[in-house]
């Protein structure tokens, strides 16, 4: 079983915007506290920033590039699970049928560093729709 927390919020600072684009920036910033009764040794801690530009044009498409930083503090004794792991994002959104059916793709890398000196870094990527009926 477990119990826990968490709080988050966002700002968006809007830079230009005219009849055919929009641009802006993005800041989210989260704190989560997880307490495992069964297993303390894996609860945890992890404030997590965002900073993300974005993009858009008309109706048509957006895309978005952000930087997402995250520190996990663990319960362990010897603070081995510690670790902070960033993200690298690249989106993109293109409207047809006018606005009721989305595509996507989403590209991020992954980078891990772990208190024991391991690291990691994993790319990935998703093709998703969104079709509103």
């Amino acid at each position: 079983d477990h119990e826990g927390w968490f709080v988050q919020n966002g700002w968006d600072f809007e830079i230009s915007k005219t009849k055919t684009f929009k641009l802006w920036m993005s800041v989210d910033g989260e704190h989560k506290d997880t307490r495992y009764t069964d297993d303390p040794d894996e609860s945890y801690r992890k404030d997590m920033i965002e900073v993300r530009s974005n993009w858009r044009r008309s109706n048509d498409w957006k895309v978005s590039t952000g930087l997402q930083a995250n520190i996990y503090d663990y319960d362990l004794p010897t603070g081995d699970g510690d670790k902070m792991r960033y993200y690298f994002v690249f989106s993109g959104e293109k409207n047809l049928a006018d606005g009721e059916l989305v595509l996507g793709l989403d590209l991020r890398y992954r980078h891990t560093f772990l208190k024991n000196g391991l690291n990691d870094l994993m790319p990935s990527g998703r093709l998703w729709g969104r079709w509103r009926f």
